[in-house]
């Protein structure tokens, strides 16, 4: 009894589902008698179908990758931000500059041009130091000496003395010239009078032969006595300038030795008049 009533229940949802489909078999079929569409048709409608799914694939693949996207004014503000940062630190950096300074710290810019090259490089080296350390600025006085010692190190001196001074290149100073006596000064005035007359006695001489030469014509003599000639000349002109030299000096000294005994003489007039004794109205 009971199997049977399971085959009726089969039975009846078996005839439902027929129902069912032949209904809307017949609706597809009113529907298509209504608006036939052809085979091409079917084809096109088919392949739009699947363009669509491929752009959604497409779109769903871009937003994948770009997880987060950014917007046009997202990325302004990020580079604004980039550049308040830039002039943040260009600012800290000027301030660190000024605070550091040594020499023209507070001065305008007319007055700056006071500042020397050594003051500068000073200057320089203790905004180096700060760039560093920022908590060296606040102790001034041992700022200003590690920076002078720093820039001792690289600045070149355009002096040529003095203990601090340092040049590029090594080169060996030139020894100074020993200074005269009296002597040998006049000693030297005595030969150089004497060399200038015997060169005089040798130009004579040397134009006499190449005279004689021209009249002989003897070119190769002519040219051998002529360069002997040009020699003799340039040696007396270096004798007679040096001549003239120490002529210079030696009534430079004789000047100076007549003001000192000038000088001494009234100081010992002085003193015999200060010695003499004062002498009233009567």
């Amino acid at each position: 009894m009971k199997n049977m009533i399971k085959k009726q229940g089969l039975l009846l949802k078996f005839q439902h589902k027929f129902n069912q489909l032949h209904s809307s078999s017949s609706v597809t079929e009113k529907v298509n008698s209504s608006n036939p569409v052809s085979v091409e048709e079917e084809i096109q409608v088919v392949e739009k179908r699947k363009d669509k799914a491929n752009q959604q694939r497409l779109s769903l693949d871009v937003i994948k990758e770009n997880s987060n996207p950014v917007s046009v004014e997202e990325e302004i503000q990020v580079v604004e931000k980039r550049k308040d940062k830039a002039n943040q630190q260009r600012l800290s950096l000027d301030v660190i500059k000024e605070k550091s300074k040594i020499f023209g710290r507070g001065k305008s810019s007319s007055s700056k041009k006071t500042i020397t090259s050594w003051q500068k490089a000073v200057n320089d080296a203790a905004f180096c130091i700060a760039q560093q350390s920022p908590e060296r600025m606040y102790d001034r006085t041992q700022l200003k000496l590690h920076a002078e010692e720093d820039a001792r190190k690289s600045y070149i001196f355009k002096k040529s003395s003095g203990s601090r001074t340092k040049f590029s290149n090594e080169e060996a100073r030139p020894e100074k010239r020993p200074k005269l006596s009296i002597n040998t000064r006049e000693e030297e005035i005595g030969l150089c009078s004497l060399e200038i007359q015997a060169l005089t006695g040798q130009a004579k001489e040397a134009q006499r032969k190449l005279s004689s030469a021209v009249t002989l014509k003897d070119f190769a003599m002519c040219s051998d006595l002529q360069t002997e000639y040009r020699r003799i000349l340039v040696e007396k002109k270096k004798k007679e300038a040096r001549l003239a030299e120490l002529q210079i000096k030696q009534a430079r000294h004789m000047k100076y030795m007549a003001k000192k005994k000038n000088k001494e003489e009234g100081s010992s007039k002085s003193e015999t008049a200060a010695k003499k004794p004062f002498k009233g109205i009567q």
